[in-house]
């Protein structure tokens, strides 16, 4: 529905303009009343993960580059290391070998945090020794696991975002062309390095091709950083900092996550 009211219908054979323009819009051509796509066939609600680790930043990028085999690839990047190690979990899904009551899927138990977590909780301590553990904790390197395990791990904890506090958090996440990526993720990790903000969770995703007349898509082809940073007075400069940088490396940030970033960083990368 537009803003006059009237309802049009769209797709990659009818009004394709209108159509590449609403996909990644986020509802900037008007409000979306029914949409149809098309679905993954899939045998199991079961994923057969990879996970490898990664003693630093080109490694952890080395190992997305050797796994592009794997339809999804998502990494966790330890920002309290010297070094940036993280783990990086690679995950297609599994074929049963017949269709059966594996397809009924069933939320697993949530654990609750029952109250907000006082504002010195998480502090650049408290958040390397949670790094720490992280890393260091045991895994195996194939393995079956849910698809709520592999898509939502953080689903599993309700009200996990009171960890922070009743200040809340800020979540910056920008994406990089795949020529720019590597030198780009390490000029921002430095940058936040030299700043007092200490991100509690930062994943990294790599991004294959998208259609071409999906201009408005965030993903682009390259990498994509997500950073969740307590929020604090300081966190304002530091994505200041963050825009310009991203800015200059040909990138763009996710614009659901804007709360701190300038009007300019609305562009898009066509």
């Amino acid at each position: 529905m537009t803003a006059s009211g009237e309802v049009k219908i769209c797709s990659r054979e009818e009004s394709t303009d209108l159509f590449w323009q609403t996909c990644g819009g986020m509802g900037w051509t008007g409000i979306v009343l029914s949409a149809k796509f098309s679905l993954l066939k899939i045998t199991s609600t079961w994923m057969r993960q990879k996970t490898v680790l990664a003693n630093d930043l080109d490694k952890i990028f080395h190992a997305f580059e050797e796994n592009q085999a794997w339809p999804y690839a998502a990494g966790w990047v330890d920002c309290t290391n010297a070094h940036w190690r993280g783990t990086v979990f690679f995950a297609e899904h599994h074929e049963a070998a017949e269709i059966d009551a594996s397809l009924v899927f069933s939320e697993a138990p949530k654990r609750n945090v029952p109250f907000y977590a006082p504002s010195w909780f998480l502090n650049p301590l408290s958040i390397r020794a949670h790094n720490h553990f992280f890393f260091n904790k045991k895994r195996k390197e194939e393995e079956l696991v849910t698809l709520d395990k592999y898509f939502y791990p953080l689903d599993a904890l309700q009200n996990w975002n009171r960890f922070y506090g009743k200040r809340g958090f800020v979540q910056y996440q920008f994406c990089l062309p795949q020529k720019n990526a590597l030198e780009g993720m390490r000029s921002v990790l430095a940058a936040i390095r030299k700043s007092p903000e200490v991100p509690f969770l930062t994943v990294l995703k790599r991004h294959g091709e998208r259609p071409a007349e999906a201009v408005h898509s965030f993903p682009i082809q390259g990498y994509s950083l997500a950073l969740d940073f307590p929020r604090t007075a300081g966190i304002f400069d530091l994505v200041k900092k963050l825009d310009a940088l991203v800015w200059d490396l040909e990138g763009k940030i996710y614009l659901t996550k804007d709360a701190c970033s300038a009007p300019e960083m609305g562009r898009w990368i066509l």
